[in-house]
């Protein structure tokens, strides 16, 4: 720094600061959904077959003030900005995805199963400034949330999206603080608990799993452990009336199927394993007992799930057909647990994934469906790799410029015979008397003149970047 000049040291540095947010904040999050893309079924010979693509997102779980409890007031409020700015971020640049579908995995918000019927203001990050103040103190504490959902992942009208309940959504066991109202809720915000849909004449059961975990000790206590729950009765019956049994099935559910204890979840796995457990309010996997009786019922062709938060591949054994013993159809069916697409969710790189569905008109064997895992950058690491290394690097450079500028000295150098050489275009002032240069400057000017050149710097570099990056974020949350 010290062959610069400081107008021209103050633009070098802020114009490194703008091309990092740049690319932190925009280019990093493009870069990342460009490089993914949607997969080919290989039944798909030519371009022009319909091809029907599927976005799935699993738990997004936008946060709440009462997310982590004990955590200071305004600390929560800085958490809930940064995680639903890195939401609004990511979902601007997956919908360039350009799906013709979406499915939500379940887990929409953090704490939507809870009982929140008082009416206060709450952090609603959600339109401008005053509408959002207006919209968090003037509908009900539930309302405010959900439209922040909704705000954050707003998708055109003609989009047809798809939801599955999650145990955040509406509850799991008994818990003393959810609310009586959280599935009434959830119907009336999100649509049916259980569906059965079309999509390039596939069929498509969304299944309510924190049910069927909530069955699980009455089904056991009746002893009819294969007994399907009415709701999904009525899946099947819909299903058998449109004939679409010979059609590949693909099954959604919030909560992973069995598996064995430590079952491998293949190399894109973070950390760790699916396996069983339980605690207040969630469960990790579906019982064995339940397990069994969906893969016996459907019979499916295809499984995602989420809850787990992490990447998992893992292929279950389908049980006998006994009704149609000549079944050629494949002995094993894939289970894809999907990542979570929030930041705060205990991964470092979220994600999403990609469905492509083809008319299911191939030979036997030949599959019609495909499917890929996309992720989303690391937000943690651009904090601590890109951002925290700068700004040090501009404090010391801004101290520096601050500093040499104190008493109007420029830098100098010794020639050989021992004169003092000024650097051209130098300010032509006696030097200190004393050899110290900087005690001198000190005893002259005094500390608080070196503090406001120093600020002075600092406000000078760093006003055009935070000017850019204010204008991202308010592009972003309007």
């Amino acid at each position: 720094m010290a062959g610069l000049t400081s107008p021209l040291a103050r633009k070098v540095i802020c114009f490194v600061w703008i091309i990092a947010i740049l690319l932190s904040e925009i280019g990093f999050f493009f870069s990342s959904t460009n490089t993914c893309t949607w997969p080919d079924p290989k039944s798909v010979s030519t371009a022009t077959d319909a091809v029907q693509h599927v976005l799935i997102v699993a738990d997004p779980q936008i946060l709440d003030e009462d997310s982590y409890p004990g955590r200071n007031k305004w600390l929560m409020a800085l958490s809930v900005f940064v995680v639903d700015m890195n939401l609004r971020k990511s979902w601007r640049v997956v919908k360039h995805k350009q799906p013709d579908a979406i499915v939500f995995l379940g887990d929409m918000m953090d704490n939507g199963r809870a009982n929140t019927s008082s009416q206060q203001c709450v952090y609603s990050f959600s339109h401008s400034v005053t509408a959002s103040l207006m919209l968090a103190c003037l509908l009900p504490r539930h309302q405010a949330y959900l439209e922040r959902f909704r705000h954050i992942f707003s998708a055109p009208r003609s989009l047809p999206v798809y939801y599955t309940p999650g145990n955040h959504d509406v509850g799991l066991g008994h818990m003393p603080d959810a609310s009586s109202l959280a599935r009434l809720r959830y119907k009336t915000a999100f649509g049916p608990l259980n569906q059965h849909i079309f999509l390039a004449n596939h069929s498509i059961a969304l299944i309510d799993a924190p049910a069927l975990v909530d069955d699980d000790r009455l089904r056991a206590s009746s002893r009819q452990s294969d007994a399907l729950p009415r709701e999904l009765q009525e899946i099947q019956f819909i299903r058998s009336l449109n004939n679409a049994g010979d059609k590949p099935l693909i099954l959604f559910s919030h909560i992973p199927l069995t598996r064995p204890y430590n079952a491998d979840c293949g190399p894109l796995r973070e950390k760790g394993h699916v396996d069983a457990g339980s605690g207040y309010g969630y469960e990790n996997t579906l019982s064995p007992e339940t397990s069994n009786m969906l893969l016996k019922t459907f019979r499916p062709s295809l499984i995602f799930s989420g809850d787990d938060h992490d990447y998992c591949e893992y292929r279950h054994e389908l049980p006998t057909d006994r009704e149609n013993p000549t079944n050629t159809a494949p002995r094993t069916v894939l289970e894809v647990t999907v990542k979570s697409f929030s930041m705060a969710m205990g991964i470092r790189r979220p994600g999403f994934h990609l469905l492509s569905l083809a008319a299911p008109e191939a030979p036997a064997g030949v599959e019609t469906f495909a499917h890929r895992p996309c992720v989303l950058p690391d937000q943690i690491k651009i904090y601590l790799g890109v951002y925290v290394p700068l700004l040090v690097l501009t404090l010391i450079a801004v101290v520096y410029l601050g500093y040499m500028a104190s008493d109007g000295v420029a830098p100098m150098r010794e020639k050989r015979d021992g004169s003092i050489e000024r650097k051209e275009g130098s300010p032509r002032l006696p030097l200190p008397a004393s050899a110290s240069t900087s005690s001198s400057k000190w005893r002259s000017h005094g500390q608080p003149g070196i503090v406001r050149r120093v600020w002075g710097e600092f406000y000078r570099i760093a006003w055009p970047p935070l000017l850019l990056y204010g204008l991202i974020v308010l592009m972003l949350f309007w």
